[in-house]
């Protein structure tokens, strides 16, 4: 019942189930970004020789992302909120047979899929 050109305001506006309807596809989405970027990104990157700064900005960009998708959906459209749940859908799983079968070597996903492989 709620309209792709919808957007946060609209949704309140109309009936807190098209609210509801934006919460859930916003906290999915984001929930998705954090997932994929927590346990296949970081894996699956290397941060030796980098500075200090730069390794911790590394481990935290799956809460910076995740946490800029929620503010970015209160702005954007429904139908761009489902374009996102399913793009972040599909990138979770591709990453995750990226992680599995293809690490980068030096990874600490590198190392786990080499442990298999013994």
């Amino acid at each position: 019942g709620v309209a792709l050109a919808d957007r946060w305001g609209g949704a309140w506006a109309a009936s807190p189930w098209h609210a509801l309807v934006v919460v859930a596809l916003a906290l999915a989405s984001a929930g998705l970004s954090y997932a994929t970027q927590r346990w296949f990104v970081l894996p699956n990157t290397t941060l030796e020789g980098l500075p200090q700064q730069m390794a911790d900005v590394h481990r935290l960009m799956p809460a910076i992302s995740a946490v800029g998708v929620l503010f970015a959906a209160g702005a954007v459209p429904v139908g761009l909120l489902v374009y996102w749940l399913a793009s972040n859908t599909w990138t979770l799983a591709q990453s995750a047979v990226v992680c599995r079968w293809f690490p980068t070597p030096g990874s600490a996903a590198h190392a786990a899929w080499e442990a298999r492989r013994a």
